[in-house]
């Protein structure tokens, strides 16, 4: 699942002429950076964090998908950083082999992923995990990654 889920972030970056790679080491929950070229929609070169979660439990999406992370997680995506951070949760069929189709025309990457930005929430009390209520408005593709990175220019 996670090989898959970094493939999905990674095509989608790619989609849209961005770069994602991935830290030697996945410490302070990283599992890869987005960063941009020298273009006019990117006049400073931001660059994009990204903790990258996987599910194949849930079925049905409706107006917000709940995922518990783990404490660790929660708290270190909550932190200000100079880089943005977001979540990326990936959702996958249950079946492995549904998961990539291809043909000679198309290769097909089935679900798809949300996003959601932990910073500035509240301290917990909780001990293991934090219960998240990811909106489903926040699809990640090609055109909302730009879309997240435009928007990092400007906090």
């Amino acid at each position: 699942m996670e090989q898959m889920s970094l493939a999905y972030i990674q095509a989608c970056a790619a989609g849209v002429g961005l770069i994602a790679s991935r830290p030697a080491a996945d410490i302070d929950s990283v599992d890869l950076t987005i960063s941009t070229r020298n273009e006019p929609d990117f006049p400073i070169r931001p660059k994009l964090d990204i903790q990258v979660k996987s599910t194949s439990s849930i079925d049905d999406v409706e107006d917000v998908i709940k995922y518990d992370l783990k404490l660790k997680n929660y708290n270190e995506l909550r932190e200000d950083t100079m880089v943005p951070r977001i979540l990326v949760l990936v959702l996958l069929p249950k079946d492995v082999i549904d998961w990539c189709t291809h043909s000679a025309q198309e290769l097909v990457l089935r679900r798809c992923g949300y996003w959601m930005s932990l910073q500035g929430q509240p301290a917990t009390s909780n001990t293991t995990s934090v219960r998240l209520e990811i909106p489903s408005k926040n699809l990640f593709g090609p055109s909302e990654l730009r879309e997240i990175l435009k928007e990092s220019q400007n906090s």
